[in-house]
């Protein structure tokens, strides 16, 4: 289903027929709740890779792509080796990473748009990051398709109950708990996706 098809049946559902002025509504609602639904599990749907190279020695921030919304992995290569020759970089939130300092990276840490390796002297310039993330959808265009098909009917009911909430409360919280139903039953369907 496309965007344009989704927002006509939003509307017809919501009882908003005909109101072309409610098209710019619909889309960032459905963009926001889509978003903070795949926001909360990994979707392989939306499943990407990016390189990051660095660009001096010593560099331990990276900016991350624009559209990264969750990592899967992030690994560490040395400018010239084997692509096959890097390792798995580990979650460091609970280390001490600011003592830290000196060596090659092994650490990683993600702060608002910025991923942080440490430590971080050994790294030099034109190595870079492998990253496998999971990235933000975002519906712009009338032709572009739902990404995730287990989520289209969720994500229409989570619509729906915020576009109600000011009309009809009732069947606002319908819509939510058939919202939130849909994306529990989507998430047992992937379950080995998390």
């Amino acid at each position: 289903m496309n965007l344009a098809e989704l927002r006509d049946l939003i509307r017809a559902e919501a009882g908003l027929q005909g109101l072309d002025e409610y098209t710019t509504l619909i889309d960032a609602i459905l963009n926001q709740e889509l978003q903070a639904t795949t926001g909360k599990a990994k979707y392989e749907e939306l499943r990407t890779q990016a390189v990051l190279t660095a660009t001096g020695d010593g560099q331990n921030l990276f900016d991350l792509p624009d559209d990264f919304q969750l990592l899967a992995s992030a690994n560490f290569h040395r400018s010239g080796d084997d692509p096959l020759q890097g390792y798995d970089l580990a979650s460091g939130r609970a280390t001490g990473y600011q003592t830290n300092v000196d060596g090659d990276p092994r650490y990683y840490h993600i702060f608002g748009k910025k991923l942080r390796v440490y430590p971080f002297t050994g790294l030099y310039l034109n190595d870079y990051l492998n990253l496998d993330y999971y990235k933000r959808p975002v519906l712009t265009l009338d032709d572009d398709e739902f990404p995730i098909p287990s989520l289209e009917k969720s994500i229409q009911q989570l619509v729906m109950a915020r576009l109600l909430r000011q009309v009809d409360s009732k069947r606002a919280q319908m819509a939510k708990a058939e919202g939130n139903q849909g994306f529990l039953e989507s998430r047992s369907e992937h379950a080995a996706n998390s």
